[in-house]
């Protein structure tokens, strides 16, 4: 496995738990959402446009999404 997949898998995972937390639909689409290089290496190690794909299904909730996915990827970095 490398590195994006493990990403995407740990990605996944979390959004299964707000679903679970009735946080998000359980129809929101995932499919989109990729875990690459950013273009600047200055810009950091990781980059993922997970919150513009998901933004219109989660009809703009977030703020109330962005604390629980911080917490969590903050678990993957440790």
């Amino acid at each position: 496995m490398n590195i994006f997949s493990f990403f995407e898998v740990e990605f996944q995972t979390i959004i299964n738990q707000l679903v679970s937390a009735d946080l998000l639909s359980g129809d929101m689409d995932t499919s989109r959402v990729v875990f690459e290089l950013p273009r600047d290496e200055s810009h950091g190690d990781l980059a993922t446009n997970a919150a513009m794909v998901l933004a219109k299904q989660a009809r703009n909730r977030r703020v109330i999404l962005l604390p629980y996915l911080l917490v969590n990827s903050q678990k993957l970095t440790g």
